[in-house]
């Protein structure tokens, strides 16, 4: 699986900077008593952990492609 540049990049923005925002949803919804907290922490949590699958696969395929027109 190859992915374009576009879903590439922002596949990678939502793991280097949105899916650390679990330790913010876990620390405010833990202070503030929220219902759900860390059930949202975890399936965000589990979004980063899919997200980072996939970028790795593609960014495999992308250098394996380059490396066989070498």
């Amino acid at each position: 699986m190859k992915l374009s540049d576009d879903i590439y990049l922002t596949l990678k923005w939502v793991c280097l900077l949105a899916i650390p925002t679990v330790t913010f949803i876990t620390s405010v919804s833990d202070a503030l008593n929220f219902p759900y907290g860390s059930q949202c922490a975890a399936v965000v949590s589990a979004l980063g952990v899919f997200a980072g699958t996939v970028i790795k696969i593609s960014t495999d395929n992308y250098y394996n492609s380059q490396s066989d027109k070498d």
